[in-house]
């Protein structure tokens, strides 16, 4: 409270000014909780470590409510209260890395110097980060990627800014492989249960092939099919193809298009149909062509009651979206059919807890 002589006597705009001050002061101040936990603060024990550990097993996805981006917190478990915040790491892989930075210091002011626990690549460190705050202490938790969908390890960091791994997890992805139509039910129920065979690829005379477009970036002929993938009752010739992609976290894809002598206008519009039932597009550059999903994507083709179908997976890995992707879609009357879509659960296991932090 302002002495009674200031209110008095003092302008009415330094008042003003004076409870703006006060009022911007309140607003940062640290919450009693973590002021209280903050002046007992000592590093978690083993025995803590392990039920944090579990606590994230046992909770799986359903944690991210309980995460933190940006938080007021005692990230070193020393008793001071630092601005934590997720950045972004630099190169062109980027991705998400933990900062913190002394109470009330600009955004735009570099962060404490973190060290790490050994010298690992950062790609294996993953690309998603979080801050748990968990039994009164802050830990770290790092993801295979920013959806934060796939964990992989628990970490700690101490009062001389080395993080430590804690403990690290399995995840498991469970698909269930449904039919878009009735109809589908026993094709959708058969790939789902491994009934059918995907049909060879001929991988001698890959280097004799041609397709239409001519060389893509960062692709290379893998082999040759014979199959009636338009379902009209004359097979042709297909080219398995396979992209690998270096920058960035990079990518892989194996997929397939007409192979032919010199494109005619039937094979042009074969391999349109053929890159759009593949979910695959085509870049600016000229010749340039992707499957849409990131990670390792595969298509393969197999016949079922005497029609032929392709299976196209993609396995998520780094990818800023590292959702699994699986479809069974078909071609019928140049008609691109999608006759299974699968959806997935995620569930997180315990695998193993550092030697150091056992009990």
């Amino acid at each position: 409270m302002l002495p009674p002589t200031w209110n008095r006597c003092a302008p009415s705009i330094v008042r003003a000014a004076l409870f703006a001050i006060v009022a911007a002061v309140s607003l940062f101040e640290v919450p009693d909780s973590w002021s209280r936990e903050a002046a007992a603060a000592t590093p978690p024990t083993p025995a803590e470590i392990r039920e944090a550990c579990e606590y994230v097993a046992d909770r799986g996805p359903a944690i991210r409510s309980e995460l933190l981006r940006d938080a007021a917190i005692d990230a070193r478990n020393d008793g001071r209260v630092v601005d934590a915040t997720i950045g972004t790491s630099d190169g062109s892989a980027a991705g998400e890395i933990l900062e913190y930075r002394p109470r009330g210091a600009s955004i735009k002011a570099p962060p404490i110097e973190t060290s790490y626990f050994d010298e690992r690549p950062r790609a294996d460190w993953g690309f998603g980060a979080r801050w748990l705050r968990y039994g009164g202490h802050t830990y770290a938790l790092i993801f295979e990627s920013e959806s934060l969908r796939r964990v992989r390890h628990l970490s700690v960091i101490d009062r001389k800014n080395r993080e430590h791994l804690l403990c690290t997890f399995t995840v498991k992805e469970h698909e269930t492989l449904a039919p878009v139509v009735d109809a589908a039910k026993p094709l959708c129920r058969a790939v789902a249960t491994n009934r059918i065979k995907f049909l060879s690829v001929d991988r001698g005379p890959a280097s004799t092939l041609e397709y239409p477009g001519g060389p893509r970036a960062e692709t290379s002929i893998a082999g040759l099919t014979i199959a009636d993938f338009t379902n009209s009752g004359i097979a042709a010739r297909l080219v398995q193809l396979e992209y690998e992609h270096g920058g960035g976290r990079g990518g892989a894809a194996t997929y397939f298009d007409v192979a032919s002598d010199g494109e005619t206008v039937s094979q042009a519009g074969r391999h349109k149909l053929l890159m759009a039932l593949q979910h695959a597009w085509e870049g600016s550059s000229s010749g340039y062509l992707q499957p849409v999903f990131a990670g390792d994507n595969v298509t393969r083709l197999f016949s079922w009651n005497g029609l032929t179908y392709f299976d196209i997976a993609a396995g998520g890995g780094e990818a800023y979206d590292d959702t699994p992707f699986h479809e069974v879609r078909s071609l019928l009357n140049n008609s691109i059919e999608t006759e299974c879509v699968a959806s997935y659960r995620v569930t997180w296991k315990l695998s193993s807890i550092a030697k150091e932090f056992r009990k």
